[in-house]
């Protein structure tokens, strides 16, 4: 029996594209929880007296939610076969 060995950049691609694997399924459940705390927080933080009292945390979830989302789409767009249509698709 041959073993076949993937790139990394074939691991990420199915990963980060790939739903039908158990990897790429908690990726995506992990992206929606995230998606989920982000309007959560946001939502929180539009309430006078929480943003009075926890403004500063709201500001550092805030740039955490920003940077996270940031990375996933530069991973998404730097794992992708068309980069260039990747950026101009709807899924971007």
């Amino acid at each position: 029996m041959v073993k076949r060995t993937c790139s990394l950049r074939q691991q990420l691609y199915s990963v980060i594209f790939g739903t039908d694997t158990s990897a790429g399924q908690w990726f995506d459940l992990l992206l929606i929880y995230a998606i989920l705390l982000s309007v959560f927080a946001v939502s929180l933080d539009s309430v006078a007296k929480l943003h009075e009292s926890y403004g500063n945390i709201f500001y550092i979830l805030e740039w955490t939610f920003t940077i996270l989302f940031t990375i996933e789409y530069i991973a998404r767009f730097t794992r992708c076969p068309s980069p260039r249509r990747y950026i101009f698709s709807y899924y971007a």
